[in-house]
């Protein structure tokens, strides 16, 4: 994957950014987040290889564009995601602040995204937990979140939310699955093959045969 900056002068913007937003004692070098830095761009360059978008490849080759605000909350959220997984949840917390700061997106360094997943202009969207899987997309305004029982969503493969949409509570999305705008389904079971449309209680479900990820993203690469 062929990057806008090195990835030394990436962790150096980062660096800089995070010490401006929160100008606190802990200063953050680069070198704080060598290690999670290299990670989350391998997780990236992954990702990025199987988005259909002419944003995330030049000439061919998957790139990665540090201005490209969709392609930095997605590394930004790797990159916190990593740092909590090596154990430093100070520099993780910070992570996923600026991410909310910059992107309006609130998704928690402890969340578990799938390998293969897509910001689309997620500005104002809360993903919580729950089990994902790969080829999910999010956009604008989208809610996924427990009933505050402690019970999450368990989301297929190849689930799309458009704008305004929502998953809470218990629920069970199957494979293929597309929410339109302003959907909202709560403790619901959705079959595969299905786009939902409408507010709980009031969903409206229908079958699909076409493939709803496709395009968004490429499955063989």
């Amino acid at each position: 994957m062929n990057l806008s900056i090195p990835p030394s002068e990436l962790g150096e913007y980062v660096a800089a950014q995070l010490n401006n937003f929160f100008p606190d004692r802990n200063r953050i070098a680069a070198t704080d987040l060598a290690d999670p830095l290299d990670k989350a761009v391998q997780r990236a360059e992954f990702c990025f290889r199987h988005v259909r978008s002419r944003y995330f490849s030049r000439d061919g080759i998957t790139f990665f564009d540090h201005l490209n605000s969709d392609q930095y909350a997605m590394f930004l959220y790797l990159l916190s995601n990593e740092t909590h997984l090596g154990g430093n949840d100070s520099i993780a917390t910070k992570l996923f602040y600026l991410n909310k700061a910059l992107h309006g997106l609130d998704c928690f360094y402890s969340v578990a995204l799938p390998p293969i997943f897509l910001f689309s202009h997620p500005v104002g969207s809360v993903l919580g937990r729950a089990d994902y899987s790969d080829f999910f997309m999010v956009s604008q305004n989208c809610t996924i979140g427990d009933n505050f029982d402690g019970a999450y969503p368990s989301i297929g493969d190849s689930v799309i939310m458009y704008a305004g949409s929502s998953i809470l509570g218990s629920c069970t999305v199957g494979n293929n699955c597309a929410l339109a705008a302003n959907a909202l389904i709560f403790k619901a079971s959705i079959p595969a093959n299905s786009v939902v449309t409408g507010q709980h209680p009031d969903n409206g479900c229908r079958q699909t045969d076409r493939d709803l990820a496709a395009m968004h993203f490429v499955r063989e690469v």
